[in-house]
């Protein structure tokens, strides 16, 4: 008799245990998907600034193919600003100058990266958040800089030092061509 009820208190008492189990196995299995979850969006966020980066260079390579094409007219500094012309020629449906074939090509690169409006009102975005793009000649060489910034993190960033010191700066691409 006296065997029964010490394995019945013996058993009450382990049921206890079974609960505290339950409860701390439930909290490491939270923390550990919570880790799990915060990887991920590290992931994400990366895979954005790696794809922000990678459109950079594509648009700083167009358009030192476009000046290479156009050298003439790239030597000349047609190519040299930091927004897009006004009203320029189409040059894809007719027949173009080259200093009419500049200020489209520069035209269809800014374009790319800010964004448009096509006459039906539909806004067509920029490739780069809040970006910007510049072709500049250093000096007196025969050497351009191109640049491009935008603001990676969406964090309302102005500052233009490039490379990127603090926060405060957008983030940036730059090519130095040379003909």
């Amino acid at each position: 008799m006296n065997t029964v009820s010490y394995s019945s208190q013996l058993a009450s008492r382990q049921t206890g245990f079974t609960l505290i189990e339950v409860l701390i196995a439930g909290l490491v299995l939270s923390v550990g998907v919570l880790g799990v979850a915060g990887l991920q969006v590290t992931a994400l966020k990366n895979l954005q600034s790696s794809q922000s980066s990678g459109v950079a260079a594509m648009l700083a390579n167009d358009i030192a193919d476009r000046m290479w094409v156009n050298q003439v007219q790239a030597l000349a500094n047609a190519y040299n600003h930091t927004v897009a012309p006004v009203g320029p020629s189409d040059c894809v449906a007719g027949t173009c100058t080259t200093a009419e074939l500049a200020d489209f090509d520069i035209n269809d690169w800014q374009q790319h990266i800010v964004g448009y409006t096509l006459p039906d009102t539909t806004v067509i975005p920029g490739l780069l958040p809040s970006g910007s793009g510049t072709v500049a000649q250093i000096g007196a060489s025969r050497s351009y800089l191109i640049t491009l910034r935008w603001d990676d993190d969406h964090s309302g960033s102005v500052e233009t030092t490039c490379p990127p010191v603090d926060a405060d700066d957008l983030d940036c691409y730059e090519l130095t061509i040379t003909f």
